[in-house]
């Protein structure tokens, strides 16, 4: 299926928010570690955190960035 095959294919420009979204994301974990690892007492830190966060705490950002190209594939409206 080409881009032609939808009725609007202008809403295609709401993946470039899902893309922005996505990169923001990117940035705050990065942020977010780099500042953990700044202020924390490593001894402390050790005791009380796990060694490394479980990959399911990205779950809901992965479904919700999957939900939000289907929404958008939805609006373009694919015709017959």
């Amino acid at each position: 299926m080409t881009l032609s095959g939808f009725e609007h294919v202008w809403f295609f420009l709401f993946l470039f928010v899902v893309l922005g979204l996505v990169g923001l994301y990117i940035v705050v974990q990065l942020a977010r570690r780099k500042r953990m690892l700044r202020f924390a007492n490593m001894e402390l830190l050790e005791s009380v955190a796990p060694k490394r966060p479980s990959r399911w705490r990205h779950l809901a950002t992965i479904l919700l960035v999957l939900s939000l190209v289907l929404f958008t594939i939805a609006m373009a409206g694919a015709h017959p």
